[in-house]
């Protein structure tokens, strides 16, 4: 019998065992890792102030990256646009072998190959190259609107998250007050102080808020998620808000911007590069009743021999049979004739140019109400920020009256949290007013397409 070492024992139990210990701790060790980057991930916390959350969406917005893709596919068109000046040109080559062979020919198969060029010069060549610079002109309007808009829309949402955070922490100490009345009162009650219903009215006082305080949770949850999507952040990640809202006030000379920034919207410089394309279009139109001169050249090379016989490398057994240099004159009849299809869609472009005319001043009217209209709202905010900031400056007069109190005895405490929770109402009414006037100062700039700081 052979006998085994301690050693030995221990080592074939391993052995033995070891696939089982490695099935049991993988799971483990799975769940433990899974559970380290679930909690890594929580405690990585992105912090973006307004100016970081525009140069993001910039960079990473997908709707503005799809943009830039349009705009490269027009800049590519403008670049070679002059490409319509070259002649085109075809090759081709075909081995063929013809139903019945004449006597004096000994093979079965003809071999040849063609060279097709054409330059067609037209003045409506000149109106595609210009159409195509045109275009890009209009890409470039359309990329900068959609760049300003998205630009726009971040601001005005990363604000409307800072009030929505404010609305949260007054909510907040709106039901710690509620509850702390709601523990008074039935105090009071158990000691025969005030009637049962005293005591459910601030019960249902108090339960009537947790329900509103859900709702604005939830609703900051899912902005967070609209603005993570647009800065191009993943849905699970942290963020936090770093800024105050403290817009700028301005004052402003309503009649010296609209006259100077309605040919600046991008509105009307889309409509008038809009009007560009059309006349265009309708040049071009025009330019087909006058003739084009075509210059065409082709070879027309025959193997006059066996392709699988003779060499083909022989360049006496080749022969241009058919090959010519050509000068032509083209004239569309049919466009000089009236009532046709050329004549009709001259007239149709025509038209179209004079309701694209009308669309661009029925929009420099618009734009006129519209620059006035926000200026008027933010004028009517600047007076409501004012009024508010005096009552918030009496809200904060009774609390300082009621701590003074509180400290002397004479007011309760629920006095004093009443007049703090006043303070905080009044102070978060100035914030959405600041917000409203945040909002359309933004607007504002949009709609004449300039910063404000350029009227000082």
């Amino acid at each position: 019998m052979i006998k085994t070492g301690k050693n030995e024992r221990v080592s074939l139990f391993l052995m033995r065992f070891f696939p089982a210990f490695i099935l049991l701790f993988l799971p483990c060790s799975f769940i433990f890792s899974q559970e380290k980057t679930s909690i890594e991930y929580q405690d990585r916390i992105k912090i973006i102030d307004v100016e970081t959350a525009v140069r993001m969406a910039v960079s990473e917005n997908l709707a503005l990256q799809a943009q830039r893709h349009l705009l490269s596919a027009r800049r590519r068109s403008n670049a070679t646009r002059f490409n319509a000046l070259m002649p085109t040109a075809t090759l081709s080559s075909a081995l063929a072998r013809p139903n019945e062979v004449m006597p004096p020919i000994p093979h079965h198969w003809n071999l040849s190959w063609q060279l097709n060029t054409q330059l067609v010069l037209s003045a409506s060549i000149i109106n595609g190259i210009r159409y195509l610079a045109q275009d890009y002109e209009l890409g470039l309007i359309n990329y900068a609107d959609f760049e300003s808009r998205l630009k726009r829309d971040v601001r005005k949402l990363f604000f409307s998250l800072l009030v929505m955070e404010e609305n949260i922490k007054v909510m907040e100490s709106t039901i710690e007050l509620a509850e702390k009345s709601f523990r008074q009162a039935d105090i009071n009650f158990r000691h025969g102080l005030v009637s049962e219903l005293d005591k459910l009215q601030a019960q249902v006082t108090l339960e009537s808020l947790r329900p509103d305080f859900v709702e604005m949770v939830n609703t900051l949850h899912t902005s967070k998620l609209s603005f993570k999507e647009i800065l191009g952040l993943d849905s699970r990640d942290n963020i936090r808000l770093k800024g105050v809202l403290e817009p700028e006030i301005f004052e402003l000379n309503i009649d010296d911007i609209v006259f100077s920034s309605i040919p600046n919207r991008f509105d009307i410089r889309r409509l008038v590069q809009q009007i560009k394309l059309l006349e265009t279009d309708l040049s071009a139109s025009r330019n087909s009743r006058i003739p084009s001169l075509v210059l065409g050249y082709s070879k027309n090379m025959a193997f006059a021999g066996d392709p699988f016989r003779d060499t083909l490398g022989d360049s006496d057994r080749w022969n241009d049979t058919t090959g010519r240099f050509s000068i032509a004159v083209s004239l569309d009849v049919a466009s000089l004739i009236p009532f046709l299809s050329r004549d009709t869609e001259i007239k149709n472009r025509r038209d179209r140019v004079k309701a694209q005319e009308a669309e661009l001043a029925s929009a420099i009217r618009q734009a006129d109400i519209e620059i006035r209209r926000i200026a008027m709202n933010m004028e009517k905010s600047i007076n409501k920020i004012r009024s508010l900031e005096l009552n918030e400056r009496l809200a904060q007069r009774t609390y300082e009256l009621a701590f003074q109190g509180f400290n002397a005895g004479t007011v309760e405490l629920l006095t004093l949290e009443r007049a703090m929770n006043q303070l905080l109402e009044a102070r978060l009414r100035i914030l959405h007013e600041k917000f409203n006037y945040q909002a359309a100062l933004l607007d504002f700039e949009y709609a004449i397409n300039r910063s404000l700081g350029d009227f000082r």
